[in-house]
């Protein structure tokens, strides 16, 4: 079933964005194996290394891939300004839809969970300054 949510627990040093999408078509071993060089070509790259921190779970079948995105939590003693935390996480964010609308371009999912429009991050926004 097509999920995307944030699970947050307050006692957590962490939170996860758990995103799980189908497939339109069932995919094959070679298939899945493409979709997971996809999958680190994306996460190794330098917009990776600015906004990408980890994955706590990763599963794929050739029906369905569910990925839990892990994100530290903004210590009390950041330096970073209110303004500067929520830029920050709307990038990380930015960065899902970027994840999943690369993943798409391949291997068409069936009712992406996203919010409509999320295709238009296959290439991340210019002010960004990466590029894709």
């Amino acid at each position: 079933m097509p999920r995307f949510e944030f699970i947050d627990e307050p006692i957590n040093d962490y939170f996860d964005v758990v995103v799980e999408v189908d497939f339109v078509k069932q995919l094959s071993s070679m298939d899945m194996h493409q979709l997971l060089q996809r999958t680190v070509e994306i996460t190794s790259g330098d917009l990776a290394a600015a906004l990408f921190e980890g994955f706590s779970y990763f599963l794929m079948d050739g029906n369905r891939l569910r990925t839990d995105f892990r994100f530290a939590r903004v210590s009390e003693q950041s330096q970073l300004s209110n303004e500067e935390q929520e830029n920050r996480s709307r990038q990380q964010v930015q960065f899902i839809f970027y994840f999943f609308a690369q993943l798409n371009q391949a291997y068409p999912f069936a009712l992406p969970p996203l919010p409509t429009g999320y295709e238009a991050f296959s290439s991340m926004p210019e002010e960004l300054g990466f590029d894709s």
